[in-house]
């Protein structure tokens, strides 16, 4: 990236870290005539993450003198940032999955509002009076869309109402929540709003207070980015006391990244909305309960990077008694150590229409001592797959691996 010129070099750095930039002339030499060229770059949210170099480029806003003062700031952003840099490229890249799936498989009810569970799901959602909820949608292309996920802190509501080719319809529940203006709705839609506009909802320049766009606030947070940042990148912000790079999913090699290796659930909801599914009528039944918990954990990360923008104080002395960090808890398939969180039942009820919260064998948990990058420790529990900073006092021990 050295070969690259400096303002280009800059903008890859800020779209693999989430940063962004602004440039500026500074008033540094107010008084004169001379304002030389400036940068800012904000390497997450508050005072102390915003970074200003200014050049001793001093050139009007013409095109020649823009591109010089652009690149004079940039050069010295890129050497004044370069430590910051390399340590947050230092943290291993680890996927959504694999940073926060075990604590969701483990403490998250996910029901799926269809037939006879599908009162009880609703019923089970009213219960908590949610203040705010994160919402997700899958199959967007068309209204009513493929998937909507709902997602509370401790509950997730699955509804299919599309068939994929603008057939279907909202049930009353969804419906009664899209209505509601007392209850806030957090998506990641970016600049499309594609989300949005499947469930009828006004786009995010109109009045509704209650619509709210993670990549809205993460932009007024911690500055627009070159390019729209994404429910990962945002996490990234929304959570900097994680010691990884939180990524959409696991990363491939070079040799992997064709269209036959992307995630399998993008693909599957992409192949409806273009129609090369033709066997698909829509319902839940017709989806697989990997694509199923994909949607359900997508939703509730959607929530969780809104607490961690808005109170990320609270979030942060949550989260440090159950932290995964990448690796804990995974199987063979690479999900978490939680049991399956989506299911359906026989009972009537909402206990009855979800598979639980978790599996597997509680009684000897053994937990094991590791060292972040940062130098701190944390404990792995193996049978759990649960993380945490504080050292557990009531179990056995291995020595720090």
């Amino acid at each position: 990236m050295a070969s690259l010129p400096p303002k280009q070099q800059l903008y890859i750095l800020c779209g693999k870290l989430g940063w962004s930039t602004r440039y500026f002339f500074s008033v540094e030499h107010e008084g004169t005539d001379a304002h030389p060229w400036a940068v800012e770059v904000r390497t997450g949210i508050g005072a102390a993450a915003s970074h200003t170099f200014v050049s001793d480029c001093i050139n009007d806003n013409t095109n020649t003198g823009l591109k010089a003062g652009h690149a004079a700031a940039a050069a010295l952003a890129v050497r004044g940032l370069d430590a910051e840099a390399q340590r947050q490229l230092a943290f291993p890249a680890a996927s959504m999955d694999a940073t926060l799936g075990a604590h969701f498989d483990a403490t998250v009810t996910t029901v799926e509002a269809e037939g006879r569970c599908a009162g009880a799901g609703w019923a089970a959602f009213w219960a908590q009076k949610p203040k705010v909820v994160g919402i997700d949608v899958e199959g967007n292309l068309h209204t009513p869309p493929v998937l909507v996920q709902v997602a509370t802190i401790s509950l997730v509501i699955l509804e299919a109402p599309g068939d994929g080719r603008g057939g279907g319809r909202f049930s009353s529940d969804l419906l009664r929540l899209l209505a509601d203006e007392s209850i806030l709705k957090v998506f990641c839609d970016g600049s499309s709003e594609a989300d949005k506009r499947c469930l009828n909802l006004p786009s995010s320049d109109d009045a509704r207070r209650d619509l709210v766009d993670l990549e809205d606030l993460a932009a007024t947070l911690a500055g627009p980015g070159g390019v729209r940042r994404g429910l990962a990148r945002i996490l990234g912000l929304a959570l900097p006391w994680l010691p990884v790079r939180i990524s959409k999913e696991e990363k491939k090699a070079q040799h992997q990244r064709s269209s036959q290796f992307r995630n399998p659930s993008v693909m599957f909801f992409a192949a409806i909305d273009k129609g090369d599914r033709p066997s698909f009528r829509g319902g839940l039944h017709q989806i697989p309960a990997e694509m199923k918990r994909y949607g359900a954990l997508d939703a509730w990360c959607t929530l969780l990077a809104w607490r961690g923008l808005t109170a990320p104080e609270e979030l942060s002395a949550e989260m440090h008694g159950w932290m995964t960090v990448p690796g804990a808890g995974r199987d063979a398939t690479g999900r978490g150590g939680g049991g399956s969180s989506v299911a359906s039942g026989s009972r009537g009820d909402a206990a009855g229409c979800n598979a639980g919260r978790g599996g597997g064998d509680y009684s000897q948990p053994l937990w094991v001592a590791h060292q972040s990058p940062e130098g701190y420790v944390y404990y792995h529990n193996t049978t759990s797959g649960v993380t945490r900073w504080d050292k557990p006092t009531a179990y056995r021990y291995n020595p720090m691996a």
